[in-house]
Parts: C-alpha cells; sequence; structure tokens
C-alpha cells in the first residue's frame, strides 16, 4: 500500500498524472472505494482547493504537520486492521500475517489515541479481541503439530 505525501504545490501536477495513471493503486479491490492515502501539505489549503476538489475522494488536505501525522497513524492503522480482518477471511485463514497486522494496528491505534487525546475505546476492544483469538489459534494449530 502507498501513502503519499506531497506538497500543495507539487500535488497539483503530481495527484492528478498519480490518479490517472495509477488509480487502482488508490482504490479498494474489494469495495471498488478510494482509499484517502494521499496527504497534501501545504501552507495555505484555500490555495488548493481549485485543483484538490475534483480529487477530493483521493486526497486530506493539511496546513499544520502534527495534524497530518495523526490522520497518517490513524489511516495505516485502519489499513492493518481491515488486511488482517481479509487474512482472516482467507481459507485456511493466513492467522500468523494477521497476527501481525493486528499488533501493529494496536501499536498504532494507541499512539493516535495519545497523539489526538481521544478514547480508541472501541476499537481497540476489537483488535484485542481478534488477537486473542487469532493467538488461541496459532496455538491449537502449533499444539496439532506436535
Amino acid at each position: 500500500r502507498i501513502f503519499f505525501i506531497t506538497s500543495g504545490s507539487l500535488g497539483k501536477d503530481a495527484v492528478p498524472i498519480i490518479i490517472e495513471r495509477f488509480r487502482e493503486t488508490f482504490t479498494d479491490p474489494v469495495t471498488d472505494q478510494p482509499y484517502m492515502y494521499i496527504y497534501v501539505f501545504c501552507h495555505n489549503i484555500s490555495f488548493q482547493i481549485d485543483w484538490a476538489f475534483e480529487y477530493r475522494a483521493y486526497i486530506h488536505l493539511f496546513n499544520f504537520d502534527a495534524d497530518l501525522l495523526s490522520r497518517m497513524v490513524r489511516d495505516i492503522g485502519d489499513y492493518f486492521l481491515t488486511e488482517a480482518k481479509r487474512l482472516l477471511d482467507e481459507s485456511p485463514p493466513n492467522n500468523s500475517a494477521a497476527y501481525h497486522r493486528l499488533s501493529w494496528t494496536r501499536e498504532l491505534y494507541d499512539r493516535y489515541s495519545e497523539l489526538e487525546q481521544v478514547s480508541m475505546r472501541r476499537e481497540l476492544a476489537e483488535v484485542h479481541q481478534l488477537l486473542e483469538e487469532t493467538e488461541e489459534e496459532l496455538k491449537s494449530s502449533s499444539d496439532e503439530d506436535e
């Protein structure tokens, strides 16, 4: 997955090219929904509106670096959670890879909660439950191998 950061002045030229040539990279293959994983960091958001409006389904505009960092931490955590669930839904489930992604999800959600001073209790409860279930599956498959 690509999480792309650009300035407003470079983004004005780069984003249209990226979306035209690599739209599938920024579109979920399962849901066909756009990923908003292009982050435009600029001094004045109002200067970017003219060109950015057309790409609003793909981009986030920021004028504070801390806001951009916080959003990326959350987005990457969400991405890892989605991927972990897909790995668990495979037949057979890829428990080891899912566990790794869930561990990163937990770490990123914890950091997001600290950065934004918000509760991620519901999201973290889901991640902890999935981690426990996946760990149990890994243990039981390990026991079967012995």
